[in-house]
């Protein structure tokens, strides 16, 4: 424990207002400071108005309070909550700024482990310093950001840096400790005869990970030549284990204690918002903060997720990947690190990019930022993400399938220990293993599911069907069921493929309003007519609750002629429905050519 006569001392010495006016602009009037308040808010602080500093600091009272949401603490205190710190850390940074030497009997890390952090922590911080200086005359290396979009300020702001092709770069740097310092940070290799020796990082362009004191604790390197692997990472930490009788052994791993890229950029912008964005790379950090979107980190080991170092600074975590094999895997394995420390008050989210889209795929899309806010929008709950990655790893139609999924469930569960989420997972991976599907097998059944579904819905009707026939909309009375749902304010919308469209009325070309009978028919009743490429599957789902999947076009087949078939469909009433729906609506979005307004 640190001594209490310790902490009132750092309390009564430190500034407060130098404390966080290096984090926040801070204005004096009088005695006391105002300025935004970092901790509430939708907008970027800086962007508010001067009317809105509702954010005071006392240095004569030693507390910081804010009028609006109520935060309210001393300088630890405000370093904890802002920069996420634990207490031990937000002392030694306090300290620090006070002058004054770390606590007596302080039973934290061993002073030797102390040491030897903050020695790897300054060769990172003198390697980075080179690596920046060197960007700026690396042409390859600036070309590549430039063609991805990406900034001199952002690659400032971020502190981007080159590693030259040369292998000793950092050897000047150091002189005669340049193998033993940079072999214990990591930024060295030692071949095989124990005597040759190299830089680790070579021709790559240089992203720093810095932990809550802004000490930098890892470096990652993206390849400039088409290197492989695609990104080297130095990232190291200290895992400080202790004996019942022994002195506290510190030893080094290539692992991350929780530091992410782009974290420090984020702060400020994730306490507005209220929530912070884990995409997979790196450079997608960089290429969405050119949009905008400032919340933004990355982990410093992919597939890492250590949520106790974000849920400090906020409440919610959205993880962004691709619809890739690559993307999904270390969804999953983010899935995984994330359930240890997990609480019932931090809410981790998932969103899966479709059709193998990155990031930068979607920015570069019509309206690519507004989009790519849906996407976040739509964001489902780990628990949604648990069951609908869970499902999808056996083969439900078995018993042995059904019983895998169980097994495989029992063994993440044991890892979560929220009480409360646990169990509530729990019986619904049961309800999602006992599911029973309901089956429609014929053209009258689909037609009479159809028209009741219609008149029981509450909130929202969607309807996916490739292509929409008169025959098909006239078999039984279809548009005066649409109307009378639209009349009690049911949301009712048509997603249909226009290019499927031409090939059944061979009259427009690709992409131009199709104008048939049947389309008019159907937005004269009110629905919304959105037309989307790539459309194969035919599904019909009602207010989040249920999800029609099959063969059967709902708009278009007949129960005469040569289109009269055995038709097939599967509804859906239990399992991560909501979460399908919503992944279908982001899908069709990203594919829409046209909209028709009712």
């Amino acid at each position: 424990m640190i001594p209490q006569t310790y902490i009132e001392e750092l309390l009564s010495s430190v500034d407060i207002a130098s404390i966080i006016s290096q984090e926040i602009s801070l204005v004096r009037v009088n005695a006391n400071y105002y300025g935004h308040c970092p901790f509430h808010g939708k907008h970027h602080p800086e962007e508010r108005p001067v009317s809105e500093r509702t954010f005071t600091v006392s240095p004569a009272k030693r507390f910081f309070h804010c009028f609006t949401c109520g935060a309210h603490g001393s300088a630890l205190g405000f370093l904890m909550k802002h920069k996420g710190l634990s207490f031990p850390d937000a002392v030694a940074v306090a300290a620090k700024a006070a002058g004054m030497r770390p606590p007596p009997d302080w039973a934290g890390p061993s002073r030797a482990a102390k040491i030897d952090f903050d020695s790897v922590a300054e060769t990172l911080e003198i390697a980075l310093q080179y690596y920046e200086r060197a960007l700026r005359v690396a042409k390859p290396a600036i070309d590549l950001l430039k063609a991805a979009g990406i900034s001199g300020l952002t690659a400032k702001r971020y502190r981007i840096g080159y590693a030259p092709k040369n292998w000793d770069n950092l050897a000047p740097l150091f002189k005669n400790e340049y193998a033993a310092r940079c072999s214990v940070a990591g930024l060295l290799v030692v071949k095989d005869d124990g005597v040759t020796t190299y830089d680790r990082l070579r021709d790559r362009i240089i992203f720093p990970t810095l932990n809550g004191r802004d000490q930098v604790v890892g470096l990652a390197g993206l390849a400039v030549s088409g290197q492989a692997p695609e990104y080297l990472r130095t990232t190291r930490s200290f895992d400080v284990r202790r004996k019942k009788t022994a002195v506290p052994m510190v030893t080094l791993r290539l692992e991350d204690k929780g530091s992410m890229f782009g974290l420090r950029q984020a702060n400020t912008s994730m306490h507005a918002k209220k929530f912070v964005v884990l995409v997979q790379d790196c450079m997608d950090v960089l290429l969405l903060h050119e949009s905008d979107f400032h919340n933004v980190v990355a982990p410093a080991e992919a597939g890492r997720l250590k949520t106790e170092n974000i849920s400090r600074r906020t409440p919610v975590i959205v993880c962004c990947f691709p619809g890739t094999r690559r993307g999904l895997h270390h969804a999953w394995l983010t899935m995984q690190a994330a359930l240890p420390a997990l609480t019932d008050e931090v809410q981790v989210r998932f969103v899966v990019l479709p059709e193998e889209m990155s990031p930068r795929d979607v920015l570069q899309q019509p309206d690519g930022k507004e989009l790519f806010s849906l996407f976040l929008n739509s964001a489902v709950p780990l628990s949604e993400f648990f069951l609908q990655r869970l499902a999808s790893r056996a083969d439900f139609r078995l018993v042995e399938g059904r019983a895998k999924v169980l097994s495989e469930a029992d063994d993440l569960l044991a890892l979560l220990m929220a009480p409360n989420l646990k169990s509530q997972l729990e019986e619904a991976v049961r309800e999602l293993v006992d599911d029973r599907l309901e089956l429609l097998d014929s053209v009258d059944e689909h037609d009479q599911w159809l028209a009741n579904a219609i008149q029981t819905a509450s909130v929202e009707l969607l309807i996916v069907s490739p292509w929409i026939t008169s025959a098909g909309i006239g078999r039984f009375d279809l548009c005066s069921l649409i109307a009378k749902a639209v009349a009690r304010g049911v949301s009712v919308d048509i997603y249909t493929d226009p290019e499927f469209n031409i090939q059944c009325n061979r009259r427009e070309a690709f992409g131009k309003p199709i104008n048939t009978r049947a389309e008019y028919a159907l937005k004269s009743a009110g629905a919304r007519i959105h037309q989307v490429t790539r459309i194969h599957s035919k599904i019909v789902a009602i207010d989040r609750a249920t999800l029609c999947i099959g063969s059967f076009n709902w708009l278009s087949a007949a129960k005469a002629g040569h289109y009269q078939r055995h038709e097939v469909s599967l509804i859906y009433r239990q399992g991560n429905i909501g979460a399908r729906i919503a992944k279908l609506q982001a899908t069709m979005a990203t594919r829409c050519v046209r909209n028709t307004a009712r």
